[in-house]
């Protein structure tokens, strides 16, 4: 992936946590919400904008690591690819 297509992902993954609904924490290039893999109530699910893969996922409640195009239907928006 070349630092275009970096740079198009992460604006669609911003685009998209914007339209998020659930509680959510921004903290730099991350943005933290509600963790889809275990029951919560406090955002520990980072989701990261900067690096190799925008819209890369890790809890630091439970440790799951996941690619936007699989956290993303959990959380009710949309994934890269339909």
């Amino acid at each position: 992936m070349d630092a275009l297509e970096r740079s198009r992902r992460a604006d669609f993954v911003r685009n998209q946590i914007e339209r998020y609904s659930g509680k959510k924490k921004v903290q730099g290039s991350r943005t933290f919400v509600c963790c889809p893999y275990h029951s919560e109530n406090t955002p520990s699910g980072a989701l990261y904008m900067d690096g190799r893969f925008p819209g890369s996922f890790h809890c630091f409640g439970c440790g799951k690591n996941a690619k936007w195009d699989e956290v993303a239907p959990k959380l009710g928006l949309e994934p890269f690819h339909r």
